[in-house]
C-alpha cells in the first residue's frame, strides 16, 4: 500500500489560481487503484482474511462507486474505513461530505477524511454553467492565471485549465485557455 501512496505523490499536479492547492484527476485516480490493486488492499484487512468472495464483490463496489473515497482514505492510511462507507452506501457522487455526515467514523479520520477530499474532487467546469457557487475549499484546476482587468462586475482573469478537469473542450487537446470574469468573496 506504500506503493500506491508514492504513485499517488507522482500524479499530483500543482494547483495554482486562488487557492494553489494540489489535486488529482480523477483518470489517472482510476489508473493507480485497478481492480486487482484494490483487491490487494482489501485481502489485507483482517476482517476479510480468507473471504474471497467478500473482497471481490467489495473491490467491484468500490471500483464503480467509492473510487475517490477509498483514494482518500488510502492516501491517509485509514484505507479499513472504506467498509463504513460501503455498508452505509455512501459514495463518490455525495463528496464532498461534512465532518457531521462522517459520525460513524472515528472524530480523527473523519477530520482527515473532510481536509483531503478537496484534493481527489477538483471542481469540473462544464458548459452552460452559467452561475455557481463554490465551496471555499473547493480546488478550481488552473494551471495558471493572469490578471487582466477590472470591472464593475470585478476582476477578470486569463486562466489556463487543466485539459482533464473541464467538460467545455475534447480532453486531449492540451490546456484550455479562457477569458473568465471570476468573482471572489472572502469572508472575514
Amino acid at each position: 500500500m506504500s506503493e500506491l501512496r508514492r504513485r499517488f505523490s507522482s500524479i499530483r499536479p500543482a494547483g495554482t489560481g486562488f487557492v494553489g492547492n494540489h489535486y488529482y484527476r480523477q483518470s489517472e485516480v482510476a489508473d493507480i487503484l485497478t481492480i486487482e490493486e484494490i483487491r490487494s488492499c482489501l485481502s489485507s484487512f483482517p476482517t476479510l482474511q480468507d473471504k474471497e468472495r467478500d473482497v471481490h464483490r467489495f473491490a467491484s463496489l468500490i471500483r464503480q462507486s467509492c473510487l475517490r473515497i477509498f483514494a482518500i482514505l488510502l492516501y491517509d492510511r485509514n484505507e479499513s474505513y472504506v467498509l463504513e462507507f460501503i455498508f452505509r452506501r455512501d459514495t463518490d457522487d455525495r463528496l464532498p461530505y461534512g465532518a457531521d455526515s462522517l459520525y460513524y467514523l472515528p472524530e480523527e479520520v473523519a477530520e482527515q477524511f473532510v481536509m483531503r477530499q478537496w484534493e481527489f474532487d477538483p471542481v469540473i467546469l462544464e458548459r452552460d454553467t452559467f452561475h455557481r457557487e463554490l465551496h471555499p475549499k473547493a480546488i478550481i484546476p488552473f494551471r495558471s492565471e493572469k490578471k487582466i482587468g477590472e470591472g464593475s462586475f470585478g476582476t477578470v482573469w486569463e486562466a489556463t485549465l487543466d485539459s482533464y478537469c473541464q467538460k467545455l473542450i475534447p480532453q486531449g487537446t492540451g490546456q484550455v485557455s479562457t477569458g473568465a470574469q471570476l468573482t471572489c468573496r472572502r469572508e472575514s
